[in-house]
């Protein structure tokens, strides 16, 4: 619009200049001043009479109407009622300044001098509003929508334009109503940035910046959430599970493991379960989002511990395989088995929670990327640590009462045999000529 405008005005400049007479476009603004130039010096002298006349129209067609008229030797010209108290004329070039101006002073100003019809300078006063700064109207902000800005201006803007992080928009941006509206179809994340209104005309231009974030989080990222949440679901079961099992006192042994075998089976594979989410969750948001250090990291952790799950599933599913009998019989094997649940659990529960705390972040901070920052690391260890610390505690202390336990049972049992052994020696001490009484008949004490 503002360029179109131009080249009508440098169309007109040359179509003046070849006519002889050149209007000079003036734009100011309402309660401004204006000047208004007269001959020059080589014409001074020759004037006897200065005319200045205003059109709403062109030369040809408008309606004039005067302005002032001086004669030379009068001490003042005469003016129009309107420009009285606001127009200084000079006498010598027949120059004046118009303050004060109001919308109605619009027009084309002509010179005449010597009352001639040839105009010796035409001035296009044109009167504009100042522009006020834009606001900027959003109707949607969700992600994959159609996204409308809008800038409003009071004012008479020519042009507008946009400009997205202070560059170019990009070529899927639409620009309608005369560029005041900015379109975005199927808004996504690469769409948030700053978006910069600038509304131009003659007297000026303005600009306002909009900040659009886009909330919700891409298609390919759901997957990421629902791994996490189901980790989180299933690792708290089996977090759950064992700890009641381990205030019940009901011990992880071998023995143990034969009466509720299908329970300590659901509650292995429950966690073995959360690591295979928790697994998912990473892999995707390493392959959407980067390698970044924590989250790889913590790959390799959860790889681990996975290891250690399936060998605690598949121990309790085969207890009568010999391997795994002797594994069981190996105390630090036994007690890394053991620990691996509740560590396994700890470890998928605090992941989970960091990766949806970062989503959810994303989501409503919308636009910018952001890599685990595991800040929410900080308070779940600081709840996990004491739990686990305690586990140890009544594990290790179940341990030694069982050995205990144990302790005394053999002492029992050697004791019973050292008895048994008294015993049998004070039976073979019986002298030999001493025979021992017979039995009595069981027949022969019937009566007859």
């Amino acid at each position: 619009m503002y360029w179109l405008l131009q080249l009508s005005l440098a169309l007109s400049y040359v179509m003046q200049l070849t006519t002889g007479r050149v209007e000079r476009p003036v734009y100011r603004t309402p309660g401004s001043s204006v000047f208004f130039p007269g001959v020059d010096e080589d014409q001074k002298d020759q004037v006897q009479v200065f005319q200045w006349e205003v059109s709403n129209g062109n030369m040809e067609n408008g309606s004039k109407m005067g302005v002032l008229q001086f004669h030379a030797g009068t001490p003042k010209p005469s003016l129009m009622n309107k420009y009285i108290g606001r127009l200084y004329f000079d006498r010598a070039n027949g120059s004046f300044v118009l303050h004060h101006l109001a919308p109605e002073d619009t027009g084309l100003y002509i010179l005449l001098i010597n009352l001639q019809d040839n105009p010796v300078q035409t001035v296009q006063l044109w009167i504009m509003d100042e522009l006020s700064k834009p606001s900027i109207l959003s109707n949607s902000s969700s992600l994959y929508s159609t996204v409308q800005l809008t800038c409003d201006v009071f004012g008479n803007p020519h042009e507008y334009q946009w400009q997205k992080d202070g560059g170019e928009i990009s070529q899927h941006h639409q620009l309608i109503n005369g560029n005041r509206s900015l379109i975005i179809p199927s808004a996504t994340k690469g769409d948030c940035g700053t978006y910069t209104c600038i509304a131009t005309n003659p007297i000026g231009s303005t600009q306002a910046d909009y900040t659009l974030i886009i909330y919700g989080l891409p298609s390919k990222q759901i997957v990421i959430v629902v791994a996490s949440i189901a980790g989180l679901m299933l690792s708290s079961v089996s977090l759950i599970g064992l700890l009641l099992l381990c205030c019940l006192k009901r011990e992880s042994s071998q023995a143990s493991l034969r009466h509720d075998k299908l329970l300590f089976l659901s509650l292995f594979s429950s966690n073995t379960l959360s690591l295979v989410a928790i697994f998912i969750a990473l892999a995707s948001w390493i392959a959407i989002k980067g390698a970044a250090s924590v989250p790889v990291v913590a790959l390799c952790l959860v790889i681990i511990m996975l290891a250690f799950a399936v060998t605690a599933t598949i121990a309790v599913w085969n207890l009568g395989c010999r391997c795994l009998k002797g594994l069981l019989g190996n105390t630090g094997f036994r007690a890394s088995l053991d620990g691996s649940g509740f560590i396994c659990s700890f470890i998928v529960i605090a992941i989970s929670i960091a990766i949806l705390v970062e989503e959810i972040q994303q989501s409503n901070q919308g636009c910018y990327i952001t890599i685990l920052t595991w800040s929410i690391l900080t308070p779940i260890l600081i709840v996990c640590i004491p739990i686990f610390s305690i586990f140890f505690v009544i594990w290790c202390w179940r341990n030694e009462d069982r050995n205990s336990d144990n302790r005394n049972q053999e002492q029992a049992v050697g004791e019973r045999l050292e008895l048994n052994g008294i015993r049998q020696q004070e039976m073979n001490d019986v002298r030999p000529d001493q025979e021992p009484e017979p039995e009595p008949d069981p027949e022969s004490s019937q009566p007859s």
